[in-house]
């Protein structure tokens, strides 16, 4: 039960919020693996308070010997919004010790001033900042939005 509590902290972690708010994980199944994974299967949805909502068809954590949390990853048609960034891609993966947050598959990364897309987008918690890359281009749109006084103004994604 201490090594679920550990999971569900993981998960919070992986959204990069505290506990305090509630984390609250939907799924058709869960499973334990020993004391070294747990999976969840089948519409995952992830709420933590009002912060944000990650969504998956699997997420699954992996611990150490001790409990703590090595890697946490979400798997097959992943989205993840909180107001500010909408992603969306293939699989995404949490790295706790270095504080990773890495898209991969096909990503777009929605903001209010627009869309990036590439195959690749590593996010880093700590500084805040994200990158894109992809195999070919990064492609970008960007919203043209009027000033008050008719001349155009561009926004930047991201």
């Amino acid at each position: 039960m201490f090594r679920l509590l550990l999971t569900l902290i993981s998960v919070g972690l992986f959204l990069n919020l505290s506990f305090a708010e509630g984390i609250k994980i939907n799924a058709k199944s869960f499973k334990a693996y020993g004391e070294s994974k747990v999976s969840y299967r089948g519409d995952v949805k992830v709420s933590i308070g009002n912060r944000g909502e990650l969504t998956c068809d699997i997420l699954t954590a992996y611990l150490d010997d001790k409990g703590n949390v090595k890697k946490v990853e979400a798997n097959g048609h992943v989205r993840y919004s909180d107001g500010i960034y909408t992603v969306v891609g293939k699989k995404a993966e949490y790295d706790p010790i270095k504080g990773l947050v890495i898209f991969t598959g096909n990503v777009v990364v929605k903001t209010k001033s627009g869309i990036l897309m590439g195959d690749k987008a590593v996010f880093n918690l700590k500084t805040k900042k994200f990158k894109m890359f992809s195999k070919e281009r990064v492609k970008a749109v960007f919203k043209i939005q009027k000033k008050a006084n008719g001349r155009e103004k561009k926004d930047s994604a991201g």
